[in-house]
């Protein structure tokens, strides 16, 4: 009786063991990929359809800028890309960075237009601002300084013919600094159903601007 309990005890144990375990195998592939989370903004999500999709920029990079992809006879954004930059970009204050990052992953093609909001040299993003029916119809940036957390650019403007931007997903406040777009979570399915922003101050760690472990 006293030996069944015991391998029935060893075999919880490892039980319990693998299962802390697996999680953390898992989650190892995720954050090689993307940027350290810290915080969300707001989730907009005007209507019901949509699967989950998320994107990150790559690993030390920070979002700098959005791209639309919109097409003049529909009242929605087909697609979202947000365009990360690493810390020499910043710098540098380049117009045009790589490597963008899809979002809903719709095949750029020359029917679809689309537009590019950056950030002002030296900004970065830190905020999108929505306007929606009963999809997202039209977005636009909120950029900011990535030490002070002043705003930098907060266009009225959306990508497409300047619709009221009533919805916002804004990165907050962490241990009273501020944060900044590392990537986006929300529902895609024919458009851009949902959006998020994903906020963390991610770029190097030998980044000019002070990352405080958290």
């Amino acid at each position: 009786h006293g030996g069944a309990m015991k391998s029935k005890e060893v075999l919880m144990t490892a039980l319990l063991t693998f299962s802390l375990l697996a999680p953390l195998q898992l989650s190892i592939p995720a954050s090689a990929e993307s940027s350290d989370v810290l915080a969300k903004g707001n989730l907009v999500k005007p209507g019901k359809g949509g699967t989950p999709r998320q994107t990150y920029c790559p690993p030390s990079m920070a979002a700098a800028g959005i791209t639309g992809f919109g097409n003049g006879g529909v009242d929605f954004l087909l697609d979202l890309r947000i365009e990360c930059i690493d810390q020499a970009m910043l710098d540098k204050g380049v117009d045009s960075y790589a490597p963008y990052t899809k979002f809903y992953g719709r095949v750029a093609s020359a029917d679809l237009p689309t537009r590019t909001f950056l950030c002002p040299a030296g900004s970065l993003l830190t905020g999108l601002r929505i306007a929606t029916n009963s999809f997202i119809w039209d977005i636009s940036p909120v950029c900011g300084n990535p030490e002070t957390g002043e705003t930098t650019l907060d266009s009225k403007l959306g990508l497409k013919q300047g619709k009221p931007l009533t919805s916002e997903s804004i990165c907050p406040m962490v241990s009273g600094k501020p944060t900044y777009v590392v990537g986006l979570d929300g529902f895609t399915g024919a458009a851009v159903d949902a959006v998020q922003v994903l906020c963390g101050r991610t770029l190097k760690s030998n980044s000019k601007i002070t990352l405080p472990s958290e």
